[in-house]
């Protein structure tokens, strides 16, 4: 990261670190694994929502089905009214 920081600021751009967060995605986790930028820490984060897709550190994708099967259950209640409806015509 400092070679990121130095290489950066030879163009005029600065890194911010109260906007950064990093994720080392790993399957064996090592609490030790820090990054500093300019001597503050910058933040780690376990998993990340990118594109509606739920990224996690380990590399799984436990977190995503859940929530994919949570919104589709959500979906699926919100149109229950019309599913359990008697009067819909049946003409096509």
């Amino acid at each position: 990261m400092n070679k990121i920081t130095y290489y950066s600021r030879q163009y005029g751009l600065n890194i911010t670190v109260r906007k950064k967060k990093i994720m080392i995605i790993s399957k064996k986790r090592k609490a030790e694994d820090q990054l500093y930028v300019n001597r503050s820490y910058v933040e780690r984060m376990t998993h990340y929502n990118y594109l509606s897709t739920i990224i996690n550190d380990e590399w799984t994708n436990n977190q995503e089905i859940r929530a994919r099967i949570g919104k589709a259950r959500s979906a699926f209640n919100r149109m229950e009214a019309f599913f359990k409806s008697h009067n819909l015509p049946l003409d096509t």
